[in-house]
Order: C-alpha cells, then structure tokens, then sequence
C-alpha cells in the first residue's frame, strides 16, 4: 500500500490525479456493488485514505468519508486508476516510474492467490525483497530526491503523504501510518485507542505495513529505515507473495 501511495502521488505531481475526483471517471461504472450513485461519491482519497464506506464485499456500508475501515479489496482499485491516468499499464508504469529509477531489480506485481477476485478483478501483491523494499523507504526519508532522478518532484508530496489524513484514524496518512498521534486504530481492531501508535519509538516515524507482518519503517530524526519481510508461516514459507 506505501508502494502505490507514491505512485498516487506522483500521478498527482504530474497533474494526471486529482485526488477528489470519483474513482469512476478512471474506472467507470461498476468497479463496486453499490448502486451507482454511491459509487460515484467515492473518490481517489477515499481509497488513499481508507475511508471509501464500502464493506470487504464492495457494498454500500457507509457515507464516504465517515467511516475508517482497512479495506484491502477497495484499495486494490488505486493502482488501476493510477495507470488509467497515465494510460499506462500498471506493470510498465511501476516500471518507468519507480522501480527502474531505484534500482529495485526484485520487485513485481504478481497475483494474490489468498485473495478471491473482488467483483471479478483480480487482486495483486508486490513481491520484493528486504533491499528493494529498503530503497523504497530511503527514497521517503530523502523526500523523493534519487541519485540524478527527482522521483518526486515536490518533497512536499512526500512529506504530505506521511500526514494523518482525518480525524477518523489520526495515525493513517495516506496508505501509510503515522507515529505521534493522539488516538489510534491499528487492525485487525477496529475500535479506536487512545496514545500514540508506537509509544517506544520517536514520534515522527512512519511505516508501510502489509500482509504476515511485512513492515517498512521510516524515522527523519534517526535517518533510519527500518525492514521486515514478514512471519515464517507455512503460507510464506510455500511462496505466497501476498
């Protein structure tokens, strides 16, 4: 989720994106299974957010915008609507965009197969390594600035990204959580808490958290990125990239 969060960003900076437009206008009607009024409420920082209102199934749950709910099947739309702005296919957009700049020569989207697909899309999972997913991390602590690539035009994209984006979750910015803050919803709770996320570590860490406790840490004030690939479990174990 951090990954596509700077492909969203970055589709932003070249003004492909803008994220309170419907997810419709890049994917048309019927990417949901709520009725079409609805569908089209939800926007491209509903998803970034986590706040789309729609239930694991793509149904109506709630009004957009008034609910946080970690809802992996949802967000699978974001990389979809990144390379329709682009009109690019995904694979070649993550290509030209990221992964050749940084050097992540061990990174591809590759089928879920612990996922069935959502409303007949197929849902994806970045397979990568600890040195790859590492690059990621330092080319958020440097801002977006790469060797003689400005990846990220703007270093305020970055630090944007890293934000809390509501008052829902405080420690969700924009596909990544945020350290420091007041209240917290960290899943599978859904019940919000009270104290910073991480009380051990410093305030302005960030981190991108995925499937079997994949973990990608950042922390400015240290300059460190922090890696983890995950639990041993015999789901990994059998090469399931999820």
């Amino acid at each position: 989720k951090g990954f596509t969060a700077v492909l969203a960003f970055m589709a932003q900076e070249r003004g492909l994106l803008d994220f309170d437009d419907s997810v419709t206008k890049y994917l048309g009607t019927g990417w949901t299974l709520a009725d079409e009024a609805a569908e089209k409420k939800v926007t491209i920082r509903h998803l970034l957010t986590m706040t789309t209102g729609l239930d694991a199934k793509l149904e109506f749950d709630a009004k957009p915008g008034t609910k946080w709910v970690y809802n992996t099947p949802a967000y699978q739309h974001l990389i979809r609507v990144i390379a329709a702005a682009a009109k690019m296919d995904y694979v070649e957009l993550t290509h030209k965009w990221l992964t050749q700049p940084l050097g992540m020569s061990d990174t591809a989207w590759i089928e879920r197969s612990n996922f069935p697909k959502m409303n007949k899309v197929t849902m994806l999972g970045l397979a990568t390594t600890a040195r790859d997913l590492g690059k990621l991390g330092l080319l958020v602590l440097v801002s977006g600035s790469w060797e003689q690539f400005d990846i990220v035009r703007n270093p305020n994209s970055m630090w944007q990204m890293i934000q809390p984006s509501q008052d829902l979750n405080p420690a969700y910015g924009h596909l990544w959580y945020a350290n420091g803050q007041s209240r917290y919803i960290q899943p599978p709770d859904t019940e919000i808490k009270d104290g910073p996320l991480w009380p051990a570590a410093p305030e302005d860490t960030v981190a991108a958290l995925g499937h079997l406790g994949r973990s990608l840490f950042v922390c400015p004030s240290l300059g460190l990125v922090v890696v983890r690939l995950g639990y041993a479990t015999k789901m990994a174990l059998e090469g399931d990239p999820s």
